[in-house]
């Protein structure tokens, strides 16, 4: 076995070859048959370095890894029961939260109510009052009445909420989306009542189809198109 100090110059020797190599790439120029040929054995030269590094570090990437593992694994084994609480009573507590709030807004919109019911019945009797004065031709009396009608206004009883937070909690409402119909969608993007950034191209699947068929077929806004890439052995 390597010891550490023979694992760190052989790593040396490669960073120096590397960066000898990425230096001589960027020079390379291909302007003959012969140019071409050179490329090739250059390439297969690179390919053989990058197999040393990976032999080099495949020991020491193993190692680390193992460690660090064992490290997630004891980790995880800790924190996901704490995590599960957290979630638990964090599911318990906003049900009552919710509870709360809409007890309070059930109590606010009767408040409303009440509210609303004592102008009108104020409104009723001023003008009960002023249809009196009218019919004993008191006038002015009427429409002081009714100018007092339209002045009425009885504020809602205030409602104290139930629920108030704990220190250091904050509750955020979080709105989200589901798609309910997929097609519906597309046509609502097509025809405008969308953006279209509520879609994403499957390019997986979009990839999958240009290997299978390559240019055979045509899809309106798909263009199939192909790279030339090179193998050396």
């Amino acid at each position: 076995m390597e010891t550490m100090t023979e694992i760190k110059n052989e790593i040396a020797v490669i960073e120096n070859e590397a960066n000898l190599v990425l230096i001589k790439a960027k020079s390379f120029t291909i302007e003959t048959q012969q140019d071409y040929d050179m490329a090739a054995v250059f390439i297969r030269g690179v390919k053989g370095l990058q197999k040393k590094v990976e032999e080099t570090f495949k020991p020491i990437v193993s190692k680390a890894h193992a460690a660090w593992k064992e490290a997630k694994d004891q980790e995880n084994k800790h924190i996901k029961p704490l995590q599960e609480a957290e979630e638990i009573v964090k599911k318990v507590s906003i049900s009552w939260y919710e509870e709360q709030e809409r007890i309070r807004i059930d109590q606010e919109r009767k408040a409303r109510e009440e509210a609303v019911a004592a102008e009108n019945k104020r409104k009723a009797e001023l003008e009960r009052q002023a249809a009196n004065h009218e019919a004993k031709g008191n006038t002015e009396k009427a429409e002081e009445r009714r100018a007092q009608a339209e002045q009425v206004y009885v504020a809602p009883v205030p409602v104290t909420a139930t629920a108030v937070k704990a220190e250091g909690q904050s509750i955020k409402e979080n709105w989200k989306a589901e798609v309910t119909d997929l097609m519906a969608l597309v046509k609502a993007v097509a025809q405008g009542r969308a953006p279209i950034k509520f879609l994403q191209a499957d390019m997986v699947a979009i990839n999958k189809q240009a290997r299978a068929t390559k240019n055979s077929m045509n899809f309106d806004g798909v263009k199939f198109y192909s790279e030339n890439n090179m193998a050396v052995r």
